[in-house]
């Protein structure tokens, strides 16, 4: 085989090409010249600065530029930078100009520079510092037609930079440069066709990571036997024949060196990363291991990745998506994990490590292990474009670390246009496992401080066990892995047998032959398992011990956990149909339902009771329950409807739909358009992800919420829709926040929502903002027919005094605190509607202010016809500022505003219309009464959250989500007696998280 192969390669040596022509390279590139240099006077041979000019077409100003003679990188004369001076015109007498005629065609820009310290240049325009461009116009002038310089790094040392330009039509290359710092010198320009050529670095920086691994003592012994070290020598050989294109490199490498190199490695060290494999059919499959692999992850957006799989990404923006061109290789080669951060950041503390000692709960074994990855590191370059790469910035000395040693690797640059590899090679032994070592490896990037901010990517982790063989490798994963699942087999049984023998009592009637039958089947497969590797972990069958066994077993475990799930959820529907007539009984004897439609009312509650009592385990009623189920809640619906008010608002039923999210996953992520419990979930043109996360500012618990950061606003919505047609006064009611995020922001102390419009303290942009706007127009909570544009609230941004602190000293509103907002919609007639209710934000962005919004608290409320409405309304509006003139009165004396509530009580004043507002006089802002329900009910809102804020800041202990009002008791049927959650599980005996409850037929919240 050996020679076999040996002899094809050399063949394929024999066919490539030599070339003795001149190559550049750029960052990325290599180029073979080709033409003659179109420049006059590049080194400055003539000192006169024949063929130079300044920006006006003049010789140059001494003053300015000054040749210095045989000071360049070869000896050469170079024109230096007298005095740093700019020219407002954009091109005047300190810039220095070449201008040069070129045809249409593909050219190579090149130069030499040197500076007395480390700065980078600049294409931004006038006013910038170490200005340096090239770009082509048709006439050779200063006009910028197709600008080709890229950002420069000028070093202490001479240095080349290598410009790619493609002249697309006869005209002029111009060059450009003012602003330039003392001292900078340049010489050798030189512009010349070309023809870009295979980059030989490439294939240069993969036989120099082989050739170092190979001179491991771990690898070495067996590299001469398989002839990887002539395969090497060959690669070395075509390499320097500076072949044009790198096909036939690229082929020998991937069809006959790889190959054999990979074979080789994998025998003396297996990879206990999951990898990529094929099946019988050909087709890519995941083999498990030790440690996740990253090539299944797909997509996770920025500042969202902390620790995933078995491995903790720290410090930074952290992201996972697809390698891209801004990369060296091309966008479908592999995903890339990114750490960044903006300019005017420190960009410090990122790296990457396994999570913990154990991997995949699977202990890892005494031995020598490998740790190797990929990285690539950039500096950010400005504020405009945050992410770019600002080649002044040298990144040096990254830290690999494994098991208990670390080595920080000295003299080494990081680079952002090409992958390097790292390894360390260490022993971990059975005295460090014995002392509880957790194995660690990873990563770490040198801190990047002053504000650099920049990008820091990983990819391809590899943690390798030497000395044992992939098929070594595999063994011992599927034998840790039948041990470890033998436990969890064995837990899911006995917890299957014993919930089989609840009863009807306790609220499990149906499902109990299925879930005999799963463990009749998979008792079988246990005690087989027991036969290959018994309770003692003693493998009494090693052939058996496979992959393919270990996921046999562990599907198992998971079907009987589909099966013991699946007898809880066939159960639900009949604990929740007891439950919800739990609940109709509490609201059909309630008061303030007492002139309700009862009888009607009780003939479908006993329609239900009837139901319950007669079932039977014998039959699985599933669909009829849940039929009866939602007959008995629009009864309920239909009932407190009759008797709705104000202050007896009815809820209303929304079939099969989650409002409040309590019911959700601890937390759920969506970055794509779905429909999720009911609601329609948009991302949004900017396409950031929705979360839906665990909240205690919330009384249900949860809210949905976007971020983006300081420089894009993010957009999206979340909605759903209802049809009612009962007519009257409907209420959405949502408690939200719009915040912004960055230095310098400036914000309303706490402002809650009214329609009183104008300036807020120095804002004095909201003079001509519309009616129903605080502050933020493009972030807004809606209520209204399907389609509707006019049935919003938009909120406000808020930002609370630091001064409103409990006691703990911990701020009592955040810019995140949620507020109450309410919209009303009045309907006429009884046609039905189709209603729509969430928030949106789709026309935010990055002028628009928000960083991130989100809501949560959510209900729909019918509250009885228009007429009693208003006039309850009038009611409480006017209570509401009684009530807030007398806080006022309260707190102010002939000297006064109290100053320390003085901010608070001001808001008061504006809302009551206080002619002795401070800002009132001469500040536009003047006093628009509420006329509307709508704006009555938003005064309404906001007096109530300022009177709450200034009695807390009295007296720190009231602040708080209000309790739910006392319910009487109602008598309730033992049957409905008991714990449940919202989704109808009985919770008897268990440790209850915060949210609803029904507890004894009533609605409790738990905090």
């Amino acid at each position: 085989m050996k020679k076999k192969l040996l002899f094809a390669a050399c063949a394929l040596l024999c066919a490539v090409s030599a070339s003795a022509d001149d190559f550049l390279y750029s960052s990325t590139a290599k180029y073979k010249i080709d033409g003659p240099n179109v420049v006059e006077n590049g080194d400055f041979h003539d000192v006169d600065l024949g063929g130079w000019t300044n920006g006006l077409a003049e010789a140059v100003d001494g003053t300015t530029w000054g040749v210095e003679t045989k000071v360049g990188p070869n000896g050469e004369n170079a024109i230096k930078s007298l005095a740093a001076n700019y020219d407002a015109d954009n091109g005047g007498t300190s810039t220095l100009v070449g201008t040069w005629p070129v045809s249409r065609g593909f050219y190579i820009i090149s130069y030499w520079v040197k500076s007395p310290s480390v700065l980078s240049s600049t294409i931004a325009g006038a006013g910038s510092t170490n200005y340096i461009n090239f770009f082509y116009n048709a006439d050779g002038d200063n006009t910028v037609t197709t600008a080709y310089a890229p950002l420069t790094a000028l070093t202490t040392e001479w240095s080349q930079v290598v410009i790619p330009a493609q002249v697309d039509a006869d005209g002029f290359i111009v060059f450009n440069a003012y602003n330039i710092a003392t001292d900078v010198m340049f010489t050798n320009f030189e512009i010349r066709t070309a023809t870009e050529v295979y980059d030989t670095r490439v294939p240069q920086r993969y036989v120099d990571y082989v050739s170092k691994l190979m001179a491991e003592p771990d690898f070495a012994a067996g590299a001469e036997e398989l002839g990887i070290l002539d395969y090497l020598e060959i690669l070395k050989e075509m390499i320097g024949e500076d072949p044009e294109t790198g096909d036939d490199i690229t082929s020998f490498i991937d069809d006959t060196f790889e190959p054999i190199f990979q074979e080789y490695i994998n025998s003396v060290a297996g990879n206990t990363v999951s990898r990529i494999a094929k099946d019988e059919n050909d087709n890519d499959i995941t083999v498990a291991s030790y440690l996740t692999s990253w090539t299944s992850w797909g997509y996770y957006n920025w500042n969202n990745m902390s620790t995933r799989g078995t491995w903790t990404f720290e410090g930074g923006r952290w992201g996972f998506s697809p390698n891209n061109e801004s990369l060296e290789r091309p966008a479908d080669d592999g995903y890339v994990a990114s750490a960044g951060i903006q300019t005017s950041y420190n960009l410090e503390n990122v790296g990457l490590r396994i999570a913990s000692g154990a991997f995949n709960n699977t202990s890892i074994k005494a031995g020598r292990y490998m740790f190797q990855i990929e990285a690539q590191a950039v500096a950010a370059s400005n504020k405009a474009a945050p992410y770019g790469a600002d080649p002044s910035v040298i990144i040096t000395e990254p830290t690999i670390w494994l098991g208990k040693d670390t080595v920080l690797v000295e003299n080494d640059t990081l680079n952002g246009n090409y992958w390097k590899k790292y390894y360390i090679i260490r022993d971990i032994t059975e005295e460090d496992i014995a002392n509880g070592l957790q194995v660690s490896a990873g990563f770490k990037f040198p801190n990047m401080a002053n504000g650099k901010g920049g990008r820091y990517s990983l990819r391809n982790p590899e943690f390798r066990f030497i000395g044992k063989s992939q098929d070594d490798i595999d063994h011992l994963y599927a034998y840790d892995q039948l041990a470890v699942q033998q436990n969890a087999f064995k837990t899911r049984l006995d917890s299957a047998q014993k919930i089989s023998t609840y009863t009807q009592a306790q609220g499990y009637p149906w499902g109990h032959k299925v879930l005999q039958d799963s463990i009749d089947k998979y008792s079988v497969l246990y005690a087989d398992l027991l036969t290959v590797v018994d309770a003692n972990g003693i493998e009494l069958q090693p052939d058996r011990v496979t992959l393919a066994f270990k996921d046999e077993i562990l599907a198992a475990v998971q079907n009987m956990n589909r099966a013991i799930n699946g007898f809880y959820s066939t159960n639900r529907y009949y604990q929740t149909l007891i439950s919800d007539i739990a609940i109709c009984n509490t609201s059909l004897n309630a008061d303030q339902n007492a002139a309700g439609d009862k009888a009607t009312f009780q003939t479908v509650i006993s329609k239900a009771q009837a139901m319950v009592d007669a079932t039977t385990t014998d039959a699985d009623e599933v669909d009829a329950f849940n039929a009866m189920d939602e007959e008995l809640l629009t009864a309920k619906e239909e009932f407190e409807k009759s008797c709705a008010s104000r202050a007896n608002p009815a809820n209303l039923y929304v079939k099969n739909k989650n409002l409040n999210f309590e019911s959700w996953s601890s937390k759920s992520t969506y970055s794509s358009d779905q429909t999720v419990n009911g609601w329609e979930i948009t991302i949004g043109a900017d396409g950031k992800q929705w979360d839906i996360a665990p909240n205690n500012a919330y009384e249900f618990g949860h809210r949905a919420s976007i971020w983006r950061g300081t420089s894009v606003g993010p957009n999206g919505r979340m909605k759903q829709t209802i049809s009612i047609t009962t007519p009257g006064v409907y209420e959405f009611r949502s408690r939200a926040f719009s915040a912004e995020y960055g230095d310098g922001a400036k914000w309303p102390e706490y402002m809650a929502i009214a329609t009183i419009c104008g300036a807020i303290l120095d804002w004095d942009t909201f003079e001509n903002a519309p009616v129903d706007t605080i502050y933020h127009p493009n972030v807004r909570l809606f209520f209204g027919e399907l389609g509707s544009v006019n049935d919003s609230i938009t909120l406000t941004k808020c930002a609370p005094a630091d001064h409103l602190r409990r006691a703990d000293g911990s701020l009592a509103y955040t810019r995140e605190s949620p507020m109450e907002y309410s919209i009303i919609f009045i309907k006429e007639g009884s046609d039905s509607l189709t209603m729509e209710f969430g928030l949106e934000a789709l026309e935010n962005g990055a002028t628009a202010g928000a960083s991130t919004f989100g809501f949560g608290d959510n209900r729909l409320y019918y509250l009885g016809p228009k007429a009693a409405y208003e006039t309850a309304t009038d009611a409480d509006y006017q209570a509401a500022v009684n009530e807030a003139k007398a806080l006022i009165a309260q707190y102010t004396t002939a000297d006064g505003v109290d100053p320390t509530v003085g901010w608070i009580v001001y808001k008061l004043m504006r809302y009551v219309g206080d002619t002795s507002y401070p800002w009132a006089e001469g500040s536009g802002l003047g006093y628009v009464a509420p006329t509307t329900l709508q704006e009555k009910q938003n005064v309404y809102l906001s007096l109530r959250e300022y009177m709450q804020m200034l009695k807390y800041s009295v007296d720190p202990e009231i602040l708080g989500i209000e309790e739910l009002p006392a319910q009487p008791a109602v008598a309730v049927p033992a049957r409905q007696q008991g714990t449940y959650n919202l989704n109808g599980m009985r919770m008897d005996g268990q440790q209850l998280p915060a949210g609803l409850y029904i507890i004894n037929g009533r609605k409790v919240v738990v905090k």
